[in-house]
Parts: structure tokens; C-alpha cells; sequence
């Protein structure tokens, strides 16, 4: 990880999106290493180190990121998501949410207009060219949040100029001049195929392959060895459950059992987190908890703590009224204590150690009882 990127005390919002999508980027495989790929290649990597550096050129959000971020992202994590949060008290939670949702959607507009443009662009013996047609095409679909004179100021920064030429825009690069056949090629790619079109902020040029199809180990390649190797290790043994596995978008996979999704792994640069769905009724929820006390105390009183608990304001799906009458609503008994959890918020595990990784197993292993 380039120390440069550390995330110091005082950063924003913005700042830790620019370095999750940093962290990402792809390697430069060898069968990529003309001069065009190589010059795109760094092209991102001194472009995302100055977003991160000066994310207020290029017109990012300015939001501190609060210092219990962990705190509230553990509080968050025990409502559903759907909720419209009433109690005062919890609108805080719901305030850091928006917080991390505006800048990383500052991030992708401006990702997302350098990919178009890109696509709409010929590569040239000066750099690239694009029609006015195309130009006014992509400007006038881009969202209002973006401001394009803002971004392509900003963008000199890294070398890029934007020139008039006859009404067509001649983009170029003085730093790295060569990047634009590989650049070009890369923002179709993306474009065509919307499935892997995630691979261009990642300045992957495995979107130009056939057929490529995004893997377990891709989402992992950020995380470090002994983390990769954890979850790899996990993954072995869930699959040794006879649990199903599907990639659900570039950061997160899903085990399922039986067509339900049941475990996920999310990840978020070199971060990462689990989550249990809870696809039990109350009887069955009774036989899960008796299956975790059986196997520890201790484990099912970490469960039943951790279990999402339905929002009584929360505007429930099904066609129902009221979170009273919603089916995603179970109630949960534990020990004495008594709760309802929502079956779509589950459970999220946030820890990374040993301990951490054994209560996934046995968790997962009671669920696999439960639907055998």
C-alpha cells in the first residue's frame, strides 16, 4: 500500500472512497504491458493519489469522517436498511450513512464520465479526439452533482488537457502521452459489456477478453495474504458444508443453501465484513438458538445480541401496513430475553480474528442443520 494513501486523523468521506477504489486497482498483467496500457495503467494511479490529496479540486465532498465511524457502522448495522429512522436520537447514524453514500457517489460520477467520454472518443496521434456531438451528448446526461469544468480543471493536474479543435475536443496527456488506445479500448469494453464495467475504475484490461468472468479470488486480491488466506481457508469449509456460492456484484459473494442467500462476504477495498441473513420464523429461530446453546452459550448470546432488530418505524415490504404485521418480522427468545429481529438485516460480524472466524463456522454449520 502506498503510504502516501494513509488514511490520517481528520479525513473525509471523500478521501477514504478515492483509497478504496486505489487499493482495487488491477495489476498490470503481462499480456497488457504495450506502452499505451502501461501509460493508462499509471494514468489511474497518479490520478486516484491526487483525488485523494485534493479531493476539493476536483469538487469531492468535504465531510469529515467521523472517529467512532466503527461505532456507528456496528449501530447502523442493527437496522434495516429500509428504515425511516424517527427517534432523534438515531438520526446521527442515519446522517453518516448519507455522508458515505454522497461522496462515494461524488467518486463514481466523476469515474463514471471519464469512462463515457472515453468511449466516445478515437484515439489520435495527439492523444484523443472527440466529436462536439459526443461531447454534448455525455455532458448533458452527466448529473448535476458533476461539475465538468471543476473535474477537467482538475484534471491538468495529472497532466490532461482539454482542447477546442474546430468544435471537436482534442484531449491529451503531457505525462503520459500514450495512454489513450489502451484507455479508449478499455472505456468500450466497459461500456458494452455493463456486467464488467466496473473493471474500468479498476483499470482492468481483462474487460477486453472474452469471456472473462470476475472470481472469488479477484474480490480478495486487495485484502493482504493472511487475510486472503483466512478467507480462503473459510471458504473451503463453507463449500465442505455443500453451501452454494455465487459473486453477487465486483466486492461481495453470497453463499446460499437451497435458492436462499445465507452468508455473505463483503468487501471494500482492503476492508472486509460478513453477513448472516436470518431466514427463520419463530419456531425455527427457537431450534436455531437451541442448536447454538447446544454448541455454546456464549455463541448464542452473541447472536441474539447481534441480530438486526426490527424498527418499529421501519416501512415494511409485503404489502402490509405495519411493521407488526411484516413477514420479514420474527421474534427471537433468548436465555429470558425476548426481541424481533428482521429477517433481511440479519447479522453483520465486523471482527477479523480467530475467534471471529470459528463463530462464522459454527453458525454456519447450525444454519446448515437447519436446512438439511
Amino acid at each position: 500500500m502506498d503510504a502516501e494513501l494513509t488514511l490520517l486523523p481528520g479525513h473525509t468521506y471523500a478521501q477514504r472512497a478515492v483509497r478504496e477504489a486505489y487499493v482495487s486497482l488491477s495489476p498490470l498483467y503481462e499480456e497488457y504491458h504495450a506502452s499505451s496500457a502501461k501509460d493508462c495503467h499509471s494514468f489511474f494511479g497518479e490520478w486516484y493519489r491526487d483525488m485523494f490529496h485534493e479531493p476539493d479540486a476536483y469538487g469531492l465532498p468535504c465531510d469529515l469522517y467521523p472517529e467512532n465511524a466503527d461505532e456507528l457502522d456496528r449501530e447502523l448495522a442493527r437496522f434495516p436498511a429500509a428504515s425511516k429512522v424517527k427517534d432523534q436520537a438515531l438520526k446521527y447514524l442515519l446522517s453518516h450513512r448519507d455522508k458515505r453514500s454522497k461522496a462515494n457517489g461524488a467518486l463514481r460520477h466523476t469515474v463514471d464520465f471519464m469512462l463515457r467520454i472515453g468511449a466516445r472518443g478515437a484515439p489520435c496521434a495527439e492523444g484523443m479526439r472527440v466529436t462536439r456531438e459526443k461531447w454534448d451528448e455525455v455532458a448533458g446526461k452527466s448529473p448535476k452533482q458533476l461539475s465538468i469544468d471543476v473535474l477537467l480543471h482538475a484534471l491538468e493536474r495529472v497532466g490532461m488537457a482539454f482542447e477546442d479543435h474546430g468544435g471537436d475536443t482534442l484531449v491529451s496527456n503531457r505525462r503520459f502521452p500514450d495512454m489513450f488506445g489502451a484507455y479508449c479500448a478499455l472505456c468500450r469494453a466497459c461500456e458494452d459489456n455493463k456486467k464488467l464495467g466496473f473493471l474500468f475504475a479498476r483499470c482492468d484490461f481483462r474487460a477486453l477478453l472474452p469471456g472473462f468472468k470476475w472470481s472469488v479470488s479477484d474480490i480478495l486480491r486487495p485484502l493482504s495474504a493472511a487475510d486472503r488466506d483466512r478467507l480462503a481457508e473459510l471458504d473451503r469449509y463453507m463449500m465442505g458444508l455443500k453451501y452454494g456460492r455465487t459473486i453477487e456484484f465486483e466486492g461481495r459473494y453470497l453463499y446460499t443453501l437451497k435458492g436462499k442467500g445465507i452468508f455473505r462476504v463483503q468487501t471494500g477495498g482492503d476492508e472486509y465484513t460478513f453477513y448472516f441473513r436470518w431466514p427463520l420464523d419463530e419456531s425455527r429461530s427457537a431450534d436455531m438458538f437451541g442448536k447454538l446453546r447446544a454448541l455454546s452459550p456464549a455463541l448464542e448470546q452473541f447472536v441474539f445480541s447481534g441480530l438486526c432488530r426490527c424498527n418499529p418505524d421501519c416501512v415494511p415490504g409485503y404489502g402490509v401496513p405495519t411493521a407488526d404485521h411484516c413477514l420479514g418480522r420474527v421474534r427471537i427468545v433468548c436465555d429470558g430475553q425476548e426481541g424481533h429481529t428482521c429477517m433481511d438485516g440479519g447479522l453483520t460480524i465486523w471482527g477479523h480474528e480467530r475467534e471471529d472466524f470459528e463463530s462464522i463456522k459454527a453458525i454456519a454449520g447450525a444454519m446448515r442443520e437447519m436446512f438439511a
